[in-house]
């Protein structure tokens, strides 16, 4: 998805940090938890049919100053990515063997070229060493 993302727009490059588990607290984790309450206040009173009477719910859980934003979405706000081809990356450029449940961090560019490169590091302190894109496939041939 992010090399369908940084070649279709005005993106030149993505990086994604891994977070270490056990290890994170972000404000998101208060503004879950108080929609998680209000929910659970509302399914007292009956069951939940349709997605706005969550839309409802959602922007009621904040008690105290302003309600929570709600972006509703249709189904056509969504993309489709089972047909995008997903390259293979198990390799580095160096030929060693990458575990994608070592990555720490993940980069994804191209460069003036369109050409795209994919970097990652499997320690926060590493260098980017970069992943071999030479062999394609997508998620069809994958299955047979």
């Amino acid at each position: 998805m992010y090399i369908h993302a940084v070649l279709n727009l005005k993106i030149k490059s993505i990086t994604h940090k891994f977070l270490i588990r056990g290890h994170t607290q972000n404000e998101g984790d208060a503004v879950h938890s108080l929609i998680e309450k209000q929910v659970k206040r509302c399914l007292k009173s009956g069951p939940i049919y349709v997605p706005s009477q969550y839309v409802c719910a959602i922007r009621s859980a904040k008690k105290r100053g302003t309600p929570f934003a709600v972006n509703e979405m249709s189904y056509g706000d969504f993309l489709d990515i089972k047909q995008l081809p997903v390259p293979r990356l198990n390799k580095s450029v160096d030929g060693q063997v990458v575990k994608l449940s070592d990555l720490k961090v993940i980069k994804v560019e191209k460069n003036e070229h369109e050409e795209i490169k994919i970097s990652y590091k499997t320690s926060y302190f590493d260098d980017f060493k970069e992943l071999d894109l030479n062999k394609r496939t997508n998620r069809n041939s994958r299955r047979e």
